[in-house]
């Protein structure tokens, strides 16, 4: 006996091949779907990742503020970022290689060329410092209260400020001045006329001058008097000078 093979009609076989058509078209269906969703996820992941790394930074560079949007980690980066370059004189209120948080403010002065001249010696110097006496304390320049200091200490510093210190110093020295003496004669009738006698030697006296010289850096530029006193009296010269009449003496002989 033979197996029966049931007989494969046209229909049958159009029947399969929908079946199969069905099938791979719902499987592409979700597979799509599938492939649609895992792209909105990982889309909406990177949105977040990035909206979550994304910072506002208030950079301050010379007292001028701006807002920076940025979704580097460090510093030095968000700086490169801005195309934002520093001296190594600039001052800087994080390190450039600390991380950076939203909301974080930077700030930036950046240096400024300056010239002092002083003891006649130049320096020319890149200096973040405010005022000139700032400048002067950085550079270890030591001022009196005699020296003049151009512009003066509580002036701004601003690019190629000049500062110019001039020394100015005093000296007081003694000068001494003789005084003559003077010669006072007093009449004597106990001398004869014509005849003289000193009765006291003069001396001259000694005046001490207080004598101002002024040196600015170095050079001489005024002599005043500021005082004087007499450190020695003079002592006149004393002259007895006769009065004695010759007839008188005649008749006294007689």
């Amino acid at each position: 006996m033979g197996v029966f093979q049931p007989e494969k009609t046209h229909d049958s076989k159009i029947s399969s091949m929908s079946y199969a058509l069905r099938w791979k078209h719902e499987n592409l269906r979700q597979i799509s779907t599938a492939a649609i969703v895992t792209i909105a996820v990982t889309l909406m992941i990177l949105l977040l990742v990035y909206s979550q790394s994304r910072k506002q930074v208030y950079l301050v560079v010379d007292g001028q503020m701006k807002s920076v949007q940025t979704n580097t980690s460090l510093l030095q980066e968000m700086l490169e970022e801005q195309e934002i370059s520093l001296k190594p004189e600039d001052h800087i209120s994080m390190p450039l290689s600390g991380a950076i948080s939203d909301g974080d403010k930077v700030v930036i002065d950046r240096a400024s060329p300056v010239k002092v001249t002083a003891d006649g010696a130049t320096k020319h110097l890149y200096t973040t410092a405010k005022t000139v006496g700032d400048v002067l304390k950085e550079t270890g320049v030591k001022v009196k209260e005699t020296d003049i200091v151009t512009p003066a200490v509580e002036t701004a510093v601003s690019t190629n400020t000049d500062i110019r210190i001039v020394r100015m110093n005093k000296q007081v020295v003694q000068r001494h001045e003789s005084l003559p003496f003077r010669v006072v004669k007093t009449s004597d009738p106990s001398i004869y006329k014509g005849e003289s006698r000193v009765i006291q030697q003069g001396s001259p006296g000694v005046m001490v001058q207080y004598i101002e010289k002024k040196y600015k850096d170095g050079k001489l530029v005024s002599v005043k008097m500021v005082g004087k006193k007499v450190q020695t009296v003079t002592k006149d010269k004393v002259i007895a000078v006769g009065t004695k009449e010759l007839r008188q003496i005649l008749r006294d002989k007689r």
